[in-house]
């Protein structure tokens, strides 16, 4: 039976050598009956001028590796790969599942960045702007997203950081923000759901590398983690539609694989999945 693999936040392209690496995906690709991978935001660094060049490259090789196993390979845009695709979310079960970032949650896009407040300026001014009938569209909210992140690599709220995430480590005000967000970005997406997708029974999302599974008026909430720092990756897997499995993805010697045992399944086709 054909499956389909949901994961995020790979950030291929860092030199750092925690930093996953195309190669070592090859068993998650390699999946029994592995169809579709998709990669559901920050797939590499190609917005940041600093990796780019290697971005690319690691993106190639993920996408050689796919064709190579005839799995199909989908993108979707995030924060640091804003320029990557236009596609910017993904319906599955009869639209009853979105999968999207994650970083349209919150106006500030990354709320523990130091430019965070500029970045909040010009999404609500963006908004703003919209005619009242395009403000509760989701395509056109994440394109503002979109816009923004692709303004804030580009230099345009001041120098864009080209340190790894765990330098959060040693500076305790984003340490705060980063835990902050953490606790209220179930709420957050909630609430986005609810504006821009009433109708969603299950939000895949990734963004904030803290994975976890929640519910949030009568829906369920679901973060696959990071590839990258702090070093939690899970992922979605669903066959046909029909059930949406939640694994931890486990780091070996070869590589990444799923562990066999999900942690929750969920029936997007019921009332409350």
């Amino acid at each position: 039976m054909p499956a389909t693999l949901i994961v995020s936040d790979l950030h291929l392209g860092r030199p750092e050598d925690d930093q996953p690496r195309a190669e070592q995906l090859r068993p998650l690709i390699a999946h029994p009956g592995l169809d579709t991978l998709i990669v559901n935001g920050d797939a590499a660094e190609t917005a940041n001028p600093a990796y780019q060049s290697a971005a690319i490259d690691e993106l190639s090789r993920l996408s050689a590796m796919c064709d190579e196993r005839d799995v199909r390979l989908i993108l979707l845009a995030g924060n640091h790969d804003a320029d990557l695709t236009d596609t910017r979310y993904l319906h599955l079960a009869d639209d009853r599942v979105l999968i999207t970032h994650g970083d349209a949650f919150h106006p500030g896009i990354a709320p523990w960045s130091e430019r965070a407040r500029h970045m909040h300026r010009e999404t609500v001014r963006a908004h703003a702007r919209l005619p009242a009938s395009h403000r509760d569209d989701l395509h056109t909210r994440l394109a503002i997203s979109s816009w923004v992140a692709e303004r804030e690599f580009k230099g345009d709220f001041g120098d864009t950081h080209d340190k790894h995430e765990s330098s959060l480590l040693t500076n305790p005000l984003r340490i705060a923000q980063v835990l902050h967000y953490w606790a209220i970005v179930p709420g957050l997406a909630g609430e986005f759901v609810e504006r821009y997708a009433p109708d969603v029974r299950v939000l895949v999302f990734g963004h904030s590398h803290m994975p976890g599974v929640w519910r949030r008026g009568g829906r369920v909430i679901v973060n696959t983690g990071s590839f990258s720092f702090p070093r939690l990756p899970h992922a979605v897997l669903t066959h046909d539609d029909a059930t949406f499995a939640y694994h931890r993805v486990v780091r070996r010697r070869d590589g990444y694989t799923l562990d066999p045992t999900p942690r929750i399944t969920l029936d997007p086709a019921r009332r409350r999945p």
